[in-house]
Parts: C-alpha cells; sequence; structure tokens
C-alpha cells in the first residue's frame, strides 16, 4: 500500500492542489470503504483548476439562480413552479417549503434537511439555501435528487455539504448524506460522518459500479494527523437485505493527487483506475506515479493492478523488486536487484553513503531471488562475493599485517545478513529456517532498518520481517 501525508492546512493554509478526474457520467447530470493516502487534494471540484472534469459539480436550477439574483424569499415562490423531475408516490407532496435563514451548526443539517423534505421541500430550495449558508460554494457542495441509490425505482436525495464555519480552512470540513422517501415521509439513510479535522467528500461517481442495477457512490475525502493529511476513497453500494450502504472496497488504496477513471468491463461492473501523481514534498521521498487498477470480484472490489512508472531511483528499483519478490517471482526480482545493484543510470536521493549501501543491500536480497528461484549456484556465487567485500585485507608472508585490520562499516549488517541466511540454508534447505535467523538479528540490531526507511513517508517503511520474507 503506498502511503502518502501532506501538511495539513491551518485555516489561512495554501489550499492544496486539486484532483483531476476522467470518467463518464453518461446519465449524470453535473452537479465501501478504500482507504487511500491522497495528500491534500482538495474536497471539492467546481471551479478549481486542472480539473479537466468537473466531477459533480452543483449546477443551480433556474429556479435557484433566480432566487439567488433576485433576493426572492422561497415562500414566495408558488408551489406548482417547484417541479422535479420524478415526484415519486411515497415521497411528501411539494409545498414551498422553507428553511431557516441563521445558519444552523452542520451536525444539525440532518436534522434540518430532513425536515425540510418531510414537509414537501423541493431538492432545487434546499440547494439554494445551502448556496445562502455558504454550505455550498466553488469550492465543493452540491445537491442531486436523480439517483436511485436503493433500487426502488425513486431517487434519492443526495447532499455534500461544506461546513461554513471553516471557510478558509484547507481542506474545508463537510459532510455527505442520503435522503430517501418511503411512505410519504423521509428519512435518512446514510450520514458519512462530521470530521473537523479533515475536509467534506468529493464526488466521483454516482453510477452503477458492481453491476448489480442499483447506482453505487464513490467519493474521497481527507482526514488531517501529524505529520499531514491523508484521504480515503469511499465505495459504497445499498445493501438490499439489510436495508443499509455497505462498503463495496476489499482494502487501501494511496495516490497523490489522484485522478480516477471509472471504465466498462466485464459482467457490467465497472473499472476503477486510481492514478497518484509524483508527490513534490521532498519529505516524502523519491517521487513515482503509480496507477492502482481496482476490480470486482463478486463481493468487493479488489486490488487487481499495479502499474508504475519506470524507476528513476535505486532504491524504487529495489522496492520493484520486493514486489516481484512478495509475488513468488524469483527471477523478475533477482532482474530489479541486479539492476539496482550495477545500474549507473539510477539516480540517489541523498541518503549518507547511500549508493554503497543500497549495491550491497540489493545484492543481499539478489541472494534471496536466486535462493527463491532455485538457482543456488548463483546465490551461493552472490553470499561469496558479499563476504569477499568485507574480507580483511590479505597478509602476505614475509610481510607486517597491514594496519589497521578493520572492516568497512557501510553495509556491513546486510553482508551479516546474507551470511546468516546462506549458512543456515546451505545446511538445512529450508528458507524459513534460514530467515528465522536474519529476522532476530535484524530485531536484535533495529539500526540496521534505519537507511532504508529513511526515503520519506510516501515510500515503504521496513519492518525486521521484510528483511527476509521466504517461506512467511
Amino acid at each position: 500500500m503506498i502511503v502518502s501525508l501532506i501538511a495539513c492546512g491551518a485555516e489561512n493554509a495554501t489550499p492544496a492542489m486539486p484532483a483531476t478526474v476522467t470518467a463518464s457520467f453518461a446519465t449524470a447530470t453535473p452537479g465501501g470503504s478504500i482507504s487511500v493516502w491522497l495528500l491534500t487534494t482538495t474536497p471539492t471540484l467546481e471551479g478549481q483548476p486542472r480539473l479537466s472534469i468537473t466531477p459533480l459539480a452543483p449546477n443551480a436550477t433556474a429556479t435557484a439562480e433566480t432566487e439567488l439574483a433576485t433576493g426572492l424569499a422561497v415562500a414566495a415562490i408558488a408551489p406548482d413552479t417547484l417541479t422535479p423531475a420524478i415526484v415519486p408516490e411515497q415521497c411528501p407532496p411539494l409545498s414551498a417549503a422553507t428553511l431557516p435563514v441563521a445558519v444552523p451548526p452542520i451536525q444539525r443539517y440532518p436534522e434540518v434537511i430532513r425536515n425540510f423534505l418531510t414537509v414537501g421541500g423541493a431538492p432545487t430550495l434546499l440547494e439554494t439555501k445551502l448556496r445562502n449558508w455558504e454550505a455550498i460554494t466553488v469550492k465543493g457542495g452540491l445537491v442531486r435528487a436523480d439517483r436511485d441509490f436503493t433500487g426502488d425505482g425513486a431517487p434519492e436525495t443526495l447532499v455534500v455539504a461544506l461546513d461554513p464555519v471553516f471557510p478558509n480552512r484547507s481542506p474545508q470540513p463537510g459532510n455527505l448524506f442520503v435522503f430517501s422517501c418511503e411512505n410519504h415521509a423521509v428519512r435518512l439513510i446514510y450520514d458519512w460522518g462530521y470530521r473537523p479535522d479533515g475536509g467534506a467528500p468529493a464526488l466521483f461517481s454516482v453510477d452503477d459500479l458492481n453491476g448489480d442495477g442499483i447506482d453505487d457512490l464513490l467519493f474521497t475525502a481527507q482526514s488531517c494527523v501529524a505529520p499531514g493529511c491523508f484521504a480515503e476513497a469511499q465505495i459504497i453500494g445499498w445493501n438490499s437485505a439489510l436495508k443499509r450502504f455497505d462498503n463495496l472496497s476489499g482494502g487501501p488504496v494511496g495516490a497523490y493527487q489522484p485522478s480516477i477513471a471509472v471504465a466498462d468491463a466485464a459482467g457490467g461492473a465497472k473499472e476503477i483506475s486510481i492514478t497518484g501523481a509524483p508527490n513534490p514534498d521532498p519529505a516524502a521521498g523519491p517521487p513515482r506515479t503509480i496507477t492502482t487498477v481496482l476490480r470486482w470480484d463478486g463481493s468487493a472490489f479488489v486490488v487487481a493492478q499495479i502499474l508504475k512508472s519506470p524507476p528513476q531511483y535505486r532504491i524504487q528499483a529495489i522496492h520493484d523488486g520486493d514486489d516481484a519478490l512478495a509475488a513468488g517471482d524469483g527471477n523478475a526480482a533477482a532482474d530489479l536487484y541486479l539492476r539496482a545493484a550495477e545500474a549507473s543510470d539510477l539516480l540517489d536521493w541523498g541518503i549518507p553513503d547511500e549508493a554503497a549501501l543500497l549495491s550491497i543491500y540489493a545484492r543481499y536480497r539478489l541472494m534471496l531471488a536466486y535462493t527463491l528461484a532455485n538457482r543456488l549456484d548463483q546465490a551461493q556465487a552472490t553470499h561469496d562475493q558479499l563476504i569477499l567485500m568485507f574480507a580483511p585485507p590479505a597478509t602476505v608472508e614475509g610481510q607486517p599485517t597491514p594496519f589497521p585490520v578493520s572492516q568497512p562499516s557501510t553495509g556491513i549488517e546486510f553482508v551479516n545478513m546474507a551470511d546468516l541466511f546462506w549458512q543456515n540454508f546451505a545446511i538445512n534447505r529450508d528458507m524459513k529456517r534460514a530467515c528465522a535467523g536474519v529476522i532476530d538479528y535484524v530485531r536484535a540490531i533495529p539500526s540496521a532498518l534505519t537507511p532504508l526507511n529513511s526515503f520519506g513517508y510516501a515510500n515503504k517503511q521496513y519492518a525486521a520481517q521484510e528483511l527476509c520474507p521466504l517461506g512467511q
């Protein structure tokens, strides 16, 4: 999983760069859970720079625009002008209901909005009032009443509202609600949950994503903890048996400044691609573009593919080798580790003795990859090469012993790991047993992990067991 963080904006912080969305909403009009480390995408969408498409941005209807332009009170609009596209029989009849002039706390929005819809308030007027409250702005927020999220044939009312108390905070807090009609009453069927330390949800899709014929919700939202902000992308869908929204995701996905694409896939479900842009924050480490592809497996959206831009840094080639080793492909891992050890075109990020350290570590991992691929002669040769690199100077007969006799310290821990593994494996031919000794060594000398974990918060952080994963 890729983890990305960035400093959370205070009240006067510089707004974060917005997400870019590539999606097709064939039947949509403009304006369940994947943990995604996204890094300061703004919660909003409409009117922001760098957006190829404004995802589900709120559009004021003619009625709402008239009210904003003329300042007419909602009560002055005749009920027969409040005509939505669909008036389902189970919804209350439309009326000239009004909302409070004074802005309530956002924690009361579910109650206030439900009461308004229950007495026949029109979604168009709800949108107008939320704009007046500055809960819908160019930063985000919307009202929609054209999608059926429960499969009963009638559309629900979807609301994304910003908290007007914090107009200058980036990301600006807010919430998402879904209201449904039943027997001429309105009930709240989904409340995302207000988070004062994060951002309001930003919608990316309100289409049927899993192929069950019922519209689903795909949105992202941020939370902020030290040292920065992360985001969660939520995929939720209605569970008809339990009468509730369920999480449709199979696990966390991380990306920085993501663009999200929704495309058709086999079986009527959609394929969701989340592409993270390179993170420019130096504290995040070497930047890289990564795309995570999610596909429906019949019960959840799971990671089907991870696509990375070619490695530019030595540590990135090592990380790719680690991924191949974890997937059980020793041959592919060996190629990547050999490149990390020997290629002159790979860049160094700037930690002390980086080139020497990573070259030695890559050779240690190369030995593991050869072992996994049952290329034992090459594993033996790689081990022997590492030992020879750290052997003390030879003493020539009749000549004084070179002084001082010492082993270079840079990378010696990785050589010791290689020797511990190979001495055990050569006797027992048990990869798990051989790795156990290496893991114990790393736990006894945790400083061995320090250089590997010095490449920023957006990159892999190693634990002792990951230094020798064979047989795990």
